[in-house]
């Protein structure tokens, strides 16, 4: 804390215009009264500095000496860092302009790096521009990252040597705590301001510079794209987890806080964008928010050209993930300076501090109709989470924390005269969602749901996450450190032998419900058995009912053909790659899928 400090003071104090500085000290996290002693990993990350007399910080600025492009010798070091980087992670934070979001999405590509976006970077929630999510490969985004972080054993081995931050207010607690105790041999910061940003002290290198300039200067560098177990491992695991959320969220009868910040992107039809609430909402969003959005667009000539197969969805916010005040009213703000349909979402206490709010909703001036879904729990659900929950008395919580009250949303909407929907259920939150874009309305949408529930199911998912993170992991690694890179490769990929397929057909004790009246009683379809080259073997079925078009013929057909293109075929032996076997099926096969 203290090297990163003084390079700030002293760079700051020497720029225009020159003045004194003041700093800061840092004091106790607030709410949490547990005790820590004093700890040597301080020190850590430190050996860079005292082998020599740079500054731990450096701040630079991309400057070319020449007109042929020549960057000056401070840049070219930075880029043969990246060059030499063996386990690089691209971060991404917040960003407020979608030519950056453009300039960040092809930084990634050329990169060739995981990708870790905020939920404000509008790289957290991307709308596919065609009809298979992740066709572009060569751009890895680890939505995911906050949840791997609850395993410990992940935390341990993910261990990046270099991070290339764009932008710079991050989210995730659980991230900067992470950022804190890695410490990357190189820790490089892009932003086109000078201010400061690095509340994990970890920065090796500050560049004031756009990041499309920055993804140019790259350019010259030829970097080579690399393939790593890392890499790979990375990427199984963010896939295993975002299953395992998925099917926490969608398992769970009850509406719950995740289950909307899992849908919520349902709501951004055509070019909308979102501004989220801070607290738990913003939270959420970035812990549980989809990371791929179905939208409708001919991307036909998308495909065909050299850039990403997607658009980042606009996500704003205020002050990051602290303070209530003034929320609804910069969302209105902000609908109006984007010229956006603007899904707003906050908590209720965020809502009921800025209830002024609603009478700029009802002035509609200038301005696209919005959406304002108000997470109604009655009270500070956070708190709930937070260590203080487990150490105060029920009754200390529910006086000084949760800051319960019985105001009804819906009067204060009919007082503003502003359409007002209360949903206490999946369906009727999605019936909500469609009907609101339908009537082209401003409204308030409240999602009603209790704190205990709440609480009780964030620590459910972080218990399954934990658990399928480290399982995973254990499984990847094994005995492999010894292990030679064919033998790797071997792991993560086999081909299809051979696939056979043999005809069945069982009796039924009684007709069928479905289809024609005169149906036959029996049940006929076809068993698979597909072989790896690893002698791996898997089996499957595929029957017909009568409401298909296709008979038992037309499927023997199908698969006849099929038989044929996927034999010699390369499969995934952990086939949960952004969970799309379409994806596989159109790459792999040539197939469309409808």
């Amino acid at each position: 804390m203290v090297l990163t400090t003084i390079d700030s003071a002293a760079y700051n104090a020497m720029q225009a215009p020159q003045g004194p500085v003041h700093i800061n000290c840092a004091f106790r996290e607030p709410l949490d009264h547990s005790n820590q002693n004093w700890s040597f990993d301080c020190l850590r990350g430190l050996d860079r500095w005292f082998r020599n007399d740079e500054p731990y910080t450096r701040y630079l600025e991309m400057k070319m000496v020449s007109a042929f492009g020549n960057y000056s010798c401070s840049v070219i070091e930075v880029q043969d860092i990246i060059k030499k980087a063996k386990q690089g992670l691209l971060l991404v934070g917040a960003i407020h302009k979608e030519d950056d979001m453009w300039a960040v999405a092809l930084l990634a590509r050329q990169l060739s790096w995981p990708v870790a976006a905020d939920i404000l970077s509008g790289l957290r929630m991307r709308k596919v521009l065609n009809s298979f999510p992740g066709f572009d490969k060569s751009i890895l985004f680890i939505d995911q990252i906050d949840q791997i972080l609850l395993s410990d054993s992940v935390k341990s081995w993910i261990n990046p040597d270099v991070i290339v931050q764009i932008g710079s207010r991050i989210t995730s607690k659980r991230m900067e705590m992470f950022l804190e105790s890695c410490f990357p041999s190189s820790y490089i910061l892009i932003d086109t301001h000078p201010c400061r940003h690095d509340p994990s002290h970890v920065v090796t290198h500050r560049i004031q510079t756009s990041v499309a300039d920055f993804a140019a200067s790259l350019c010259q560098c030829n970097l080579e794209r690399k393939t790593s177990r890392w890499k790979d491992i990375l990427m199984v695991l963010n896939s295993a987890v975002s299953q395992e959320i998925m099917f926490h969220v969608h398992a769970e009868f009850l509406l719950t806080e995740p289950y909307v910040a899992h849908v919520i992107g349902e709501a951004l039809y055509g070019d909308a964008a979102m501004f989220v609430g801070n607290s738990m909402v913003i939270r959420d969003l970035n812990m549980f928010g989809k990371g791929w959005l179905d939208h409708t667009t001919n991307g036909d000539n998308m495909m065909m050209h050299n850039i990403p197969d997607f658009i980042g969805a606009t996500v704003s916010g205020n002050r990051g993930a602290s303070g209530i005040d003034g929320l609804l009213s910069t969302a209105i703000g902000f609908a109006v300076g984007s010229n956006k349909h603007v899904c707003c979402v906050v908590g209720d206490v965020s809502f009921l501090h800025d209830t002024n709010g609603l009478s700029l909703l009802n002035q509609r001036a200038q301005r696209k109709p919005m959406t304002v879904i108000v997470i109604n729990n009655h009270g500070g659900a956070i708190f709930s989470l937070l260590p203080v929950a487990k150490t105060a008395s029920p009754q200390i919580l529910q006086k000084y924390f949760y800051t319960s009250h019985d105001i009804s949303i819906s009067k204060l909407c009919d007082a503003h005269r502003v359409k007002h929907f209360l949903v206490q259920t999946k369906a009727e939150l999605h019936d909500t969602l469609v009907k609101t874009h339908a009537e082209h309305l401003d409204c308030v949408v409240e999602v009603e749901n209790q704190i205990d529930e709440n609480a009780n199911f964030h620590r459910t998912i972080s218990m399954f996450v934990d658990n399928t993170a480290t399982h995973y992991l254990e499984y990847l690694l094994g005995d492999l450190y010894s292990s030679t890179t064919s033998d790797l490769d071997r792991m993560y990929n086999t081909k299809i032998h051979a696939i056979e397929y043999m005809l069945y057909r069982i009796q039924l004790s009684a007709p069928r419900t479905s289809g024609i009246s005169d149906s036959s009683c029996f049940h006929e379809g076809f068993i698979l058995k597909l072989r790896m080259d690893d002698n791996i073997v898997g089996f499957g079925e595929v029957a017909p009912i009568e409401i298909h078009q296709e008979d038992i013929i037309d499927v023997e057909e199908q698969l006849r053909f099929l038989f044929h293109r996927v034999k010699d075929c390369e499969l995934d032996v952990v086939p949960l790659l952004r969970g799309s076997f379409s994806n596989w099926i159109w790459t792999s096969i040539g197939i469309p899928v409808r």
